[in-house]
């Protein structure tokens, strides 16, 4: 799981230097950037592979739900995500855009955040 976290950061940060280049730190910019709708794009997807991963097995029962794994991308996309937004404030793109995107692609970064945490705590949950 580690792994897919410094992925999505470094997707972040791939996505998040060359397109935050061109925001000017000293005016704030007329529209809003590039990169803030790019870390918006990123968590509505990592949102939508989350709700996938866990609604898609009670829709499709048997082996086509289970299938279907989309947990390591929406672990990737929502850091990305996370990563590009904190990037785009920090260059000072501070409009609702980046703020949305920040808050949407936290959404699964906490529950995956939160997930890793029970496994470590406890690994084998049945056995208890």
């Amino acid at each position: 799981m580690i792994v897919f976290v410094v992925l999505g950061v470094a997707l972040g940060a791939a996505v998040g230097i060359p397109l935050g280049r061109r925001i000017d730190r000293t005016r704030p910019p007329q529209r809003v950037s590039a990169l803030a709708w790019t870390a918006l794009a990123l968590g509505v997807v990592a949102v939508a592979l989350l709700a996938g991963a866990l609604f898609l097995p009670l829709a499709l029962p048997g082996p086509t739900g289970s299938a279907v794994n989309s947990t390591p991308v929406s672990i990737v996309l929502s850091m990305a995500g996370v990563t590009a937004a904190v990037w785009a404030i920090a260059r000072g793109d501070r409009r609702w855009v980046s703020w949305t995107a920040g808050g949407i692609a936290a959404v699964p970064t906490v529950f995956w955040t939160v997930f890793a945490l029970g496994y470590l705590i406890d690994p084998n949950p049945a056995s208890g």
